[in-house]
């Protein structure tokens, strides 16, 4: 364990960051993450409203269609992000309210950044600790709301009417 992580343990990693919005959340899985990230993923169901594991992406598109309206994390794991692109890109226009962590393998690094809005609010490497899964969901909200802006889009996803 890193001394980043021995420092904030347990439910305290979400309780920092973001907690009134993970409340009002639903957890989509879809992927087999390693055991770092499940124990996390076991921390953050105690906060969100739910969590519902997807088999693939017909499921998540499946329970994204159910879910219309609902405030959604999705926390996709994917093998080549780059093969993928046009299947991520599909993802982001047809569920733009859809709140996306990628976690790749294929990642040198993790980022946190509006980088890759086009298809993600947030990226982590595979490998990647519990901190650094609690920073990304943190930053995936935040940049959710750039996300949104640049759509001209509200929080309740309707078309931002703009200045008057």
């Amino acid at each position: 364990m890193h001394r980043a992580e021995a420092d904030v343990t347990g439910d305290d990693r979400f309780n920092l960051m973001f907690r009134p919005a993970l409340e009002d959340m639903d957890v989509i899985v879809c992927g087999d993450l390693p055991p770092q990230l499940r124990g996390s993923l076991n921390e953050l169901a105690t906060i969100a409203r739910g969590r519902t594991y997807a088999s693939g992406l017909p499921a998540v598109c499946k329970q994204l269609d159910l879910r219309q309206g609902a405030r959604t994390l999705l926390v996709l794991k994917v093998s080549e992000p780059s093969s993928d692109l046009e299947m991520l890109l599909s993802l982001r226009q047809r569920f733009p309210e859809t709140v996306v962590v990628i976690v790749s393998p294929e990642f040198t690094r993790n980022d946190f950044s509006c980088e890759r809005l086009a298809i993600c609010d947030a990226s982590l490497r595979l490998e990647a600790g519990s901190v650094a899964f609690a920073v990304a969901i943190s930053a995936a909200i935040a940049n959710h709301r750039v996300h949104l802006a640049r759509m001209g889009r509200s929080k309740s996803g309707r078309r931002s009417l703009g200045p008057r």
